[in-house]
């Protein structure tokens, strides 16, 4: 009988992954619900600049989930501002380069 640890090594190894790796990955599972929710089903509007795992690592060193789910929505805050002024920018640029028809 082969142990789980064992045949959960080869598994690993046939994937080429390092067992390193697959803890960093495993610890993913360590965020609050509603963050694995969002993971599993962003909205459409967000980036996935806002689902980098460096980016969830910070969120991991934390050890506090209502300071993650806090900072995520900040993260998700941010994005969206940056989304509304580039949005803005470019009706701006649109609207400049528009000619104007006068009877």
């Amino acid at each position: 009988m082969v142990s789980v640890r064992l045949w959960l090594a080869r598994r690993i190894a046939r994937e080429g992954l390092s067992r390193a790796r697959v803890t960093q990955i495993m610890s993913l599972l360590l965020l609050p619900e509603l963050i694995q929710q969002q993971l599993q089903s962003p909205p459409p509007s967000l980036k996935l600049d806002l689902f980098h795992e460096r980016r969830l690592r910070v969120l991991l060193a934390q050890n506090d989930n209502v300071r993650q789910l806090h900072d995520r929505q900040q993260w998700i805050c941010e994005e969206c501002l940056v989304a509304r002024l580039a949005c803005v920018k470019s009706q701006k640029a649109l609207a400049a380069n528009v000619p104007v028809f006068k009877n």
